[in-house]
C-alpha cells in the first residue's frame, strides 16, 4: 500500500497551494464582476478581506488587467470593467447626409475600411444618415461619425451615453468624456503642397477648393502662409469637389500666355482627376505641363499618366484606429477622449503607399 499511497499523498500536498491560489483568484474575479463599473476597495483593504498578501493580490490584479476586466488609474484607484463592454457587438456609423457616399471615392473607401475593421472585431455595422441638426439616431454599443454633422452628436453626448469617435470634423472640435476626435494635419499639408510646387519653379499657384469645407479651408490657409513668405502669387478658384466639376473646370481653364510656370493645388484627388481630363481636351501642349498637386492618396492617382502628385491620407490607419479607440473608450466608465492628429504624406513614386507610413500623431486632449 505504501508505494501506492505515497505518490497520491505527495501529489495532493503539492497541488494544495495551487488549488488555494485558484480559489482566491476566482474570489477576486467574482468580486470584480459584481462591482462592474465601480471602484474596487483599496489594495490594503482587499488583501485583508481576502486574507492574502499584497504581492499575491498584485499578481492576481495584473492577470485581470491583462484580461481587460479591470483598469488601474494612478491617483484614482482600480475600477472593475464589464466584460461585455470590452467587445463591440453593434456599432453605429453615422454619416453626414451631405457626404456623397456613392460618388466620392475618398468617403467610400474610408467607409469600406471602417466596415472591414468592424467585421474583424465581430461587430455589426448599423448605418444611418444624419443631418446637420442632429435628429433621431442610435449610438448602439458605440458610434463612429463621418462629417460635420458628427459635431452636434459629440456636443450632445451625455456621460452615460455609449462612446463616440468623430472623423472629418472642423479643426476647432475638441474631445469630450467618452468621445475622441480624429483629425488631419490639413494646414500643414497645404503648406507642403505649395512648397512642392515652389521647389519645382512655380511662381504662380492657383488653389481650387471651397471655403465652407473645413479641410479645404485649412489647406488653403497653409498654402497662403507659405506663399506669403516665399513671395509667390496665389489665387483661389471656388469649385464643387466632384469629378464632374473638375472636368468642367479643366475644359474652361485659360492657359497662361506667358512662359511663367504655374502650379495648381486641388482640394481632393477625384476633383483633380476630372480637372486633368478636362485640360487634356485643350490642343496646347501647355495643358500637359501644368503641375497639379492634390490630397487623399487614392489608388487612382497612382497612374503616372495622370501626372498628379498627391498627399496621402492614412485612410486604413484611421479606420483601424477609430475602431480600436471606440473599443478602448467603451471599456471604462471613466474613459476620456483624445484628440488624434494624422499627418499627410507624399505618395512614393506615385504608388499607393504613403512614403512615410501611416502612423498617427497624438495630440493632448
Amino acid at each position: 500500500m505504501f508505494p501506492n499511497t505515497y505518490p497520491l499523498y505527495f501529489m495532493n500536498n503539492q497541488s494544495s497551494k495551487a488549488s488555494i491560489d485558484k480559489i482566491v483568484e476566482e474570489k477576486v474575479r467574482g468580486l470584480v464582476l459584481q462591482m462592474s463599473g465601480q471602484r474596487l476597495p483599496s489594495e490594503r483593504d482587499l488583501a485583508e478581506q481576502l486574507q492574502i498578501s499584497r504581492p499575491r493580490l498584485r499578481t492576481i490584479l495584473a492577470s485581470l488587467r491583462a484580461e481587460g476586466l479591470i483598469e488601474q488609474k494612478i491617483g484614482s484607484g482600480t475600477y472593475a470593467l464589464s466584460p461585455d463592454k470590452t467587445q463591440l457587438h453593434r456599432v453605429a456609423v453615422l454619416i453626414d447626409e451631405r457626404l456623397k457616399l456613392g460618388s466620392d471615392p475618398f468617403v467610400s473607401y474610408l467607409f469600406e475600411c471602417l466596415q472591414d475593421n468592424l467585421q474583424s472585431e465581430g461587430a455589426r455595422c448599423m448605418i444611418e444618415r444624419v443631418g446637420a441638426g442632429g435628429g433621431p439616431y442610435r449610438l448602439e454599443d458605440g458610434a463612429i461619425t463621418l462629417g460635420l454633422a458628427g459635431q452636434k452628436i459629440v456636443d450632445d453626448l451625455r456621460p452615460s451615453d455609449p462612446p463616440v469617435v468623430g472623423l472629418l470634423m472642423s479643426p476647432d472640435m475638441r474631445p469630450r468624456r467618452r468621445a475622441s476626435i480624429f483629425m488631419l494635419e490639413d494646414k500643414q499639408a497645404g503648406a507642403d503642397a505649395a512648397e512642392f510646387l515652389a521647389r519645382r519653379g512655380c511662381r504662380r499657384i492657383v488653389y481650387v477648393g471651397r471655403h465652407d469645407i473645413p479641410s479645404s479651408q485649412d489647406r488653403w490657409s497653409g498654402c497662403q502662409e507659405f506663399c506669403a513668405g516665399a513671395e509667390i502669387a496665389l489665387s483661389f478658384v471656388d469649385s464643387h469637389l466632384s469629378y464632374a466639376a473638375g472636368l468642367k473646370l479643366g475644359l474652361e481653364w485659360s492657359l497662361p500666355e506667358t512662359g511663367e510656370q504655374t502650379g495648381v493645388i486641388v482640394t481632393n484627388d477625384w476633383l483633380a482627376v476630372g480637372f486633368r481630363a478636362g485640360l487634356r481636351q485643350h490642343s496646347s501642349r501647355d495643358s500637359e505641363s501644368l503641375m497639379i498637386v492634390s490630397f487623399d492618396g487614392l489608388p487612382i492617382v497612382a497612374d503616372k499618366a495622370l501626372d498628379i502628385h498627391s498627399l496621402a491620407i492614412p485612410i486604413q490607419a484611421m479606420a483601424r484606429d477609430a475602431v480600436a479607440e471606440l473599443r478602448n473608450l467603451g471599456s471604462s466608465p471613466i474613459s476620456v477622449g483624445r484628440l488624434v492628429r494624422y499627418p499627410l504624406a507624399w505618395f512614393s513614386d506615385n504608388t499607393s503607399a504613403p512614403a512615410t507610413g501611416d502612423g498617427a500623431e497624438i495630440g493632448a486632449a
